[in-house]
C-alpha cells in the first residue's frame, strides 16, 4: 500500500523490509515473535535454493553458450559487494567508535 500509495520505484518487499529494519532498529531488539518466525525461516532456507537449481539445469545450454558473459558479471557484482560491504562495516565502526568515545555506552 506504501508503495503504491506514495508511487515509489521500488518492490514492496524492500520497502517492507526497510520499515522492519527501521522499528527494530527504534525498539534496540528483535521481538520474541519476529526472532522465531525468522529461526524457522533460516532452518529451511537450502530448500529455497532447489528451485533456482532447477532452473539453471533447464538452461545448460544457454549458459554454455554464454559463460563468458555471465562469469564477468559474477566477478564484476562480486567485487562490487565486497567494495561495499568492506566500506559500509568501516563506516560502522567509525559511528560506533564516535558512539562509545561520547560516553553512550555499549552499541
Amino acid at each position: 500500500m506504501i508503495v503504491r500509495f506514495l508511487a515509489v520505484p521500488l518492490p514492496g518487499a524492500v520497502v517492507g523490509c526497510a520499515i522492519l529494519f527501521s522499528v527494530v532498529l527504534v525498539r534496540g531488539r528483535l521481538p520474541d515473535g519476529l526472532k522465531t518466525i525468522a529461526d524457522g525461516l533460516l532452518r529451511y532456507l537450502p530448500v529455497m535454493f532447489v528451485p533456482a537449481g532447477v532452473g539453471v539445469m533447464a538452461d545448460v545450454q544457454r549458459l554454455q553458450d554464454e559463460w563468458g558473459a555471465l562469469l564477468a558479471t559474477l566477478v564484476l557484482s562480486a567485487t562490487i559487494t565486497l567494495a561495499a560491504t568492506a566500506w559500509s562495516f568501516g563506516a560502522v565502526t567509525r559511528l560506533a567508535s564516535r558512539w562509545r568515545e561520547r560516553g553512550n555506552g555499549s552499541v
